[in-house]
C-alpha cells in the first residue's frame, strides 16, 4: 500500500480507502500500547504513524485539500486549491503541497480574520497555511488514540464516534426520572479558544506519554504569530479557532474539568455533560449548584486560565427549562390517573433554531425570486432535511408540522410574486399538489420533484454510545459493536425510502471504493445516487440501475467515463 502512494492515482477513491485502512490499523496498534502503558511502544508506533508513513501524509493531504470546506482559503503564503479547475489540475497542486510536507518545520504565521456572530459581535478566526493544516491533521491522527484513552466519558464534542445526540441522550438519562437532580448549571466558557494556557495543554500531553518532539511541535503551533491587517501579534495563550488541531487540544485542556466534577457526583455518575466549551452540570438543589459553580470557576481559572461567561452561565430549575446544543430541556406538569401530578422531561428543538431555519429559507426565496421552481426545491431540500434529521430524535413532530405550515405560506407568497394577477386557486394548481390528506405539497411537475414534508419524517429515540468500548480497540467484540453502530446510525440518517433500500442492498458499502458509507457521509450529504446507465442514454430509475456511492467516488466515476469516451474517440 505504501509503495503505490506516488502517481496520478494517489488520490483515487481506492487508494484513499487503502490509506484509511492502513492508518486505522496503526491507530489500533497505538491504542494497545497506551492501554498496556507501554511507553516504548507508544513512542515507536506514534513516530511510525506520524513521521514515516506515506499513507498518513496522503490521507491528511486529501482530507484538508478535498474534504475540508476551507480548501479554497489560503493562509499567509497564498497557497490554496484553485476553485473551478479540473480534477487533474487540482491533483497536481495536491502533489506539490504533499511533496513539501515537513512535520518538523517551524510553523508559518497564522492569518487572522474576524467573522460575524449571530449576536452582532465578531469571532476571531486563525487560518494556518495549507502546509500547517496538513501537519496538524497528521498530528491529530496520531494523537487521537492516545488522548481518547484518557478523555472522560462525559465529553462528547469533536471526538470520533460521538455526537451532539450522544450528549443530549446522556442528559436525558441524568434528568428524566423523578428522583433525578432538579437544578441545572448551564455553562459556557468565555473566549475558550483564546485563553487556554499553553503550559496546561503541554503538561497534560506529557503526562499522557505523547512523545516530546510532538509536544514541542504543538507548542510551536500554539505560539505561532498572528498576521492581521499588516500587523504581527504574539500568541501567548489560546488555540486559534480555525486550526485543525485546536478542538482536540481544547478537549485535552478541559479533561481536568471533567475529572474535577467527579467529586460532585456519585461513584457511578459524574454530574457533567460537556460538548467542547459548552457544558451542563446537574445538581440536587440550588445552594449545592451555587457551590459547584464557584468551585469549578476557581478550578478552571487557576488550572486552565479560563473564566465562565456571565452572559451564558446560569442556574435554573428543570421545570423552567434550558437550552443546550440546539435542544430545549424541560420537565412539564402532567396529570396521571387518580388525580396525581408528575413532571415529565421533554426535549424539543430550541425555538431560536426553528426561527433561524425559517429565516434562512426566507432569505433563499427572497434572493431567488425569478429562479425556477426546481432550483428552489433543490436549494431548500438539503437544508430542511438536514435540520430535521438532527432533531428527529426528540419530541419534534409538532415542530416539524408547524415548520411545514409556515414554509407553505412563504412558498405561496414566492409564487404569488411571480404571478400577481393570477388567483389563489391557479397558483396552488400550478405550484402545489393535493394529497389524500387534503394537504398540498410544493411540487415541480416538469421535473417531478417535490419539497420534502418534515411532518412525515418519523421521530425515533437516539441510542447513546456505549462507553465500554474504546474507539481504537481491536478486540473482535468492540470491532463488531462499532461496525454495527456505524451501519445503524448511517441508515437512521437516510430520509429517502429508495436510498434506504439501496443502502441495505449494498450492506452500507459504496459500490465504487467498497468503503463504508458513514453517518457523517449521509448527514453532510457526501452520499450520491449513481445511475449505471445515465438517464441521457436511456437509463431508468429502477433499483437495478442505481448505486449508492460517496460523492468523491461519483465524481471519479464520471471523470473516468469522460476519459474513456475521449480515448474511444482517438481510436
Amino acid at each position: 500500500m505504501e509503495r503505490q502512494s506516488i502517481g496520478m492515482d494517489t488520490f483515487s477513491a481506492e487508494n484513499i480507502r487503502n490509506c484509511e485502512k492502513h492508518v486505522l490499523s496503526m491507530q489500533r496498534r497505538l491504542d494497545k500500547a497506551v492501554a498496556n502503558n507501554d511507553k516504548e511502544g507508544i513512542r515507536e508506533t506514534f513516530d511510525l504513524l506520524t513521521k514515516r508513513s506515506k499513507a498518513v501524509v496522503i490521507l491528511a493531504t486529501w482530507r484538508i485539500t478535498q474534504r475540508n470546506t476551507a480548501k479554497y482559503t489560503a493562509g499567509v503564503d497564498g497557497t490554496a486549491i484553485p476553485k473551478g479547475q479540473s480534477r487533474e489540475y487540482q491533483n497536481q497542486i495536491r502533489h506539490k503541497i504533499m511533496a513539501e510536507i515537513d512535520i518538523g518545520r517551524q510553523p508559518d504565521k497564522i492569518k487572522g480574520i474576524y467573522i460575524p456572530k449571530l449576536n452582532g459581535k465578531r469571532r476571531p478566526l486563525g487560518i494556518p497555511t495549507m502546509h500547517d493544516r496538513i501537519v496538524q491533521e497528521i498530528l491529530r491522527i496520531g494523537l487521537n488514540p492516545i488522548v481518547e484513552y484518557h478523555f472522560n466519558n462525559n465529553s462528547y464534542g469533536f471526538r470520533p464516534k460521538r455526537s451532539c445526540q450522544d450528549a443530549m441522550s446522556q442528559l436525558f438519562v441524568k434528568l428524566a426520572r423523578e428522583d433525578r437532580p432538579r437544578y441545572v448549571i448551564k455553562n459556557n466558557l468565555k473566549g475558550c479558544f483564546n485563553h487556554i494556557k499553553h503550559e496546561h495543554i503541554i503538561e497534560t500531553l506529557n503526562e499522557w506519554q505523547v512523545p516530546k518532539w510532538a509536544t514541542e511541535t504543538i507548542q510551536k503551533m500554539l505560539k505561532s504569530e498572528i498576521f492581521h491587517n499588516g500587523e504581527v501579534y504574539d500568541s501567548e495563550t489560546g488555540a486559534p479557532q480555525g486550526g485543525l488541531i485546536s478542538p482536540l487540544l481544547a478537549n485535552v485542556a478541559l479533561t481536568t474539568l471533567d475529572d474535577f466534577c467527579n467529586k460532585f457526583g456519585t461513584r457511578k455518575s459524574n454530574p457533567i455533560v460537556r460538548y467542547a466549551d459548552d457544558f451542563v452540570i446537574v445538581s440536587r438543589n440550588e445552594p449545592e449548584a451555587k457551590q459547584i459553580q464557584e468551585e469549578i470557576a476557581e478550578h478552571l481559572f487557576s488550572k486552565v486560565g479560563l473564566t465562565l461567561s456571565e452572559e451564558k452561565t446560569k442556574i435554573t430549575h428543570i421545570h423552567k427549562g434550558f437550552d443546550f446544543l440546539g435542544f430545549n430541556f424541560r420537565k412539564y406538569k402532567t396529570e396521571i390517573k387518580g388525580g396525581k401530578v408528575k413532571y415529565v422531561l421533554s426535549i424539543r428543538p430550541q425555538k431560536e433554531k426553528v426561527n433561524n431555519l425559517l429565516e434562512e429559507c426566507k432569505e433563499i426565496l427572497d434572493s431567488h425570486k425569478t429562479t425556477t421552481q426546481e432550483k428552489i426545491i433543490l436549494l431548500l431540500t438539503p437544508k430542511l432535511v438536514g435540520w430535521a434529521m438532527y432533531y428527529r430524535h426528540v419530541v419534534a413532530t409538532r415542530t416539524f408540522s408547524r415548520i411545514d405550515g409556515k414554509l407553505w405560506d412563504k412558498l405561496y407568497r414566492w409564487a404569488k410574486r411571480r404571478h400577481p394577477n393570477k388567483s389563489k386557486g391557479w397558483i396552488i394548481n400550478k405550484y402545489f399538489q393535493r394529497t389524500p390528506e387534503r394537504k398540498s405539497h410544493f411540487v415541480d411537475r416538469e421535473s417531478n420533484i417535490k419539497l420534502p414534508t418534515l411532518g412525515k419524517i418519523p421521530t425515533k429515540r437516539f441510542v447513546k454510545v456505549n462507553n465500554d468500548h474504546r474507539v481504537y480497540d481491536r478486540d473482535p467484540k468492540t470491532l463488531e459493536y462499532w461496525n454495527k453502530r456505524e451501519y445503524l446510525n448511517a441508515f437512521d440518517q437516510i430520509e429517502s425510502g429508495k436510498r434506504k433500500r439501496l443502502f441495505q442492498q449494498q450492506k452500507g458499502k459504496c459500490t465504487h471504493c467498497k468503503g463504508a458509507i458513514t453517518r457523517d457521509d449521509v448527514y453532510e450529504q457526501r452520499m450520491h445516487v449513481h445511475h449505471v446507465v445515465p438517464k441521457s442514454e436511456g437509463g431508468t430509475d429502477n433499483y437495478s440501475n442505481l448505486r449508492l456511492v460517496h460523492i468523491e467516488c461519483h465524481r471519479e466515476i464520471h471523470a473516468r467515463k469522460h476519459v474513456d469516451k475521449e480515448d474511444v474517440g482517438k481510436v
